[in-house]
């Protein structure tokens, strides 16, 4: 979905206008991944995504639990 400095080589910056347009056109389920967090969690769920995943948001937080909660409540929010 966006830049992120967890791969040595970082797959393509899809940006969610593009990758919402690539859900949208195909019958299988998508996993958004890709410097996802947040603060663009919201935008990643409006673009159609339904199932995500995250790295740094959970493994590169103080509190990981609590940021956890923070990205469940943001996809409520969206649901």
């Amino acid at each position: 979905m966006f830049k992120t400095p967890t791969k040595k080589i970082p797959d393509p910056v899809l940006g969610t206008e593009l990758a919402g347009k690539m859900i949208a056109s195909v019958p299988y389920p998508a996993v958004a991944i890709g410097g996802i967090d947040g603060s663009n969690l919201g935008s990643v769920l409006a673009a159609g995504a339904r199932n995500w995943a995250v790295v740094r948001a959970v493994c590169g937080s103080d509190d990981p639990y609590s940021a956890i909660l923070r990205l469940r409540d943001i996809a409520q929010r969206h649901s």
